[in-house]
């Protein structure tokens, strides 16, 4: 496997799977993970440069479920035998898709018993960005906007603040997206499909709020202007509708790069 940064300096950067030694000793917070499932994502190269974490060759593989097979001196939230999942952080230097992967206990959770390794390791990395994504969610009652969501992020996200009490618009792209969450959203959610004959994002927003906006925008990218440039993917909303559509202090989450601000000019 090879994962390429987008940079031209950047070399193409090799990652591969790394087993762990079994003559090497448990760290007193460590837990040696007999690996059942794994998950493969893109591996962050750029981020990687950015942070100066880059490894030659680069691991693979980081969300992971199995069972305990050792724990260090110091562990108190695991034992041998404890069915567990969880995300391999980016510094670390071996491999999910190793028979066996050590980790520090705090990357990891017990895996609830409805739950099997494939569908834990599938799962847990959108998990755990929904949740990220949802930190400013203000609860019952809170009206959400989601772009993007038919993808699996989008969906783990509008599920989440459903979950939570929260009234969801999800907006997608024509065609097959509108088609996916027809057969997965209850009917508390509206979906709005963008793009070509698609719904007016802003007046929805608005409808299903009855005219203040949306608390929270949770977006996975979105277009400065509705002219010029690359052509926009579909369901990929304008920035202007994005900010028209939010209401008084509302909040904005984006996976934008170029739409992120230091928290200090964030108030």
């Amino acid at each position: 496997l090879h994962g390429k940064e987008q940079e031209e300096e950047v070399e193409e950067e090799e990652v591969v799977g790394k087993s762990t030694p079994g003559s090497r000793e448990v760290d007193n917070h460590a837990v040696v993970v007999a690996v059942k499932a794994c998950g493969l994502s893109p591996v962050p190269c750029a981020l990687l440069a950015r942070l100066k974490m880059q490894q030659s060759p680069q691991a693979v593989g980081r969300e992971v479920a199995g069972m305990v097979a050792a724990v260090g001196a110091l562990v108190t939230f695991f034992k041998p035998g404890d069915e567990v999942v969880g995300i391999l952080p980016l510094d670390c230097t071996e491999s999910g898709l190793a028979p066996r992967v050590t980790v520090h206990e705090h990357c990891l959770v017990l895996r609830p018993s409805g739950v099997d390794c494939v569908e834990a390791a599938a799962c847990v990395r959108d998990g755990m960005v929904a949740t990220a994504a949802l930190q400013g969610l203000a609860g019952a009652g809170a009206a959400v906007l989601v772009t993007d969501a038919a993808t699996s992020v989008g969906v783990a996200i509008c599920q989440l603040a459903q979950h939570r009490g929260a009234k969801v618009v999800a907006a997608v792209g024509p065609g097959v997206d509108r088609e996916t969450l027809d057969q997965l959203w209850p009917q508390s959610a509206r979906v709005v499909e963008l793009g070509v004959g698609g719904g007016n994002l802003v007046a929805s927003c608005l409808e299903e709020t009855g005219g203040l906006g949306v608390d929270l925008v949770v977006d996975a990218g979105v277009r400065a202007s509705s002219t010029g440039g690359a052509p926009p993917a579909p369901g990929s909303p304008r920035k202007h509708d994005l900010l028209s559509a939010l209401a008084v202090a509302g909040q904005w989450v984006t996976t934008h790069e170029l739409l992120q601000v230091q928290p200090i000019l964030s108030h």
